[in-house]
């Protein structure tokens, strides 16, 4: 909650470059870590980082797509995030095998690097503060309902949360995350883990495996934003 305040005070564009900057360093340090204590404070500073990518990400695309188009929008951006893991599980088995694993450590977090400045560079908080964005493409832009300019410029208030705080979808949408990253969590840690030591498969097999959960995510992310769009 706090990284959505900074989200929203400094704008998307300072603030995931500001997290992102934060858990692609800690993530390169993560092999650094020398005992129980320091390695703990290593993911936890990584976690601190990470705390700002959906804040960030979600006002990015409320204020560069129109209502309209945001479920598709938030596909795209979901699918991305599960095409992710599929790519990062081949890549970290085949720098194990051909290396060590600290360097799949080193690698992500430098590859975390570049794009972080890549995304500096190439973004703007605002579609008419971006120089390929033309007029008439940003006053389409703001032009749908629940767009922060709809109505003039309005700064963020405590207030609104406060209200959110009492309405059951607030906490229908917060019982729902939290099923979805508890189950996520699982194929992250636990499935690599299951198939390594009690399905006994090879490092190389593994690393197949444990991405296929990944791939069915990616797949239905984009067939759930198009239906979203067609039933809402």
């Amino acid at each position: 909650m706090p990284a959505g305040w900074f989200a929203e005070r400094i704008g998307p564009r300072r603030s995931l470059f500001f997290a992102n900057s934060l858990w692609s360093v800690f993530t390169a340090a993560t092999p650094l870590g020398f005992s129980f204590l320091s390695f703990s404070a290593i993911r936890f500073a990584l976690g601190i980082g990470q705390s700002a990518d959906w804040p960030s990400s979600v006002l990015a695309i409320r204020r560069w797509f129109p209502l309209a188009e945001r479920a598709k929008a938030n596909s795209v951006l979901l699918g991305a995030l599960y095409l992710g893991p599929i790519i990062a599980a081949l890549l970290t088995t085949a720098m194990m095998l051909s290396f060590d694993w600290p360097v799949a450590f080193y690698g992500f977090g430098a590859v975390g690097l570049l794009l972080d400045l890549a995304w500096f560079w190439g973004f703007r908080d605002r579609p008419e503060n971006h120089p390929i964005v033309g007029r008439a493409e940003a006053v389409f832009i703001s032009s749908g309902e629940d767009s922060p300019r709809a109505g003039g410029a309005r700064r963020a208030t405590p207030d609104p949360f406060i209200r959110c705080l009492g309405a059951s979808q607030f906490w229908a949408i917060g019982l729902e995350y939290f099923s979805l990253i508890l189950i996520q969590s699982f194929y992250t840690t636990w499935l690599p883990t299951y198939l390594f030591n009690v399905r006994h498969l090879s490092l190389k097999a593994m690393g197949v495996f444990a991405a296929l959960p990944w791939v069915a995510l990616c797949v239905m992310m984009f067939v759930s934003g198009a239906l979203a769009v067609r039933v809402l």
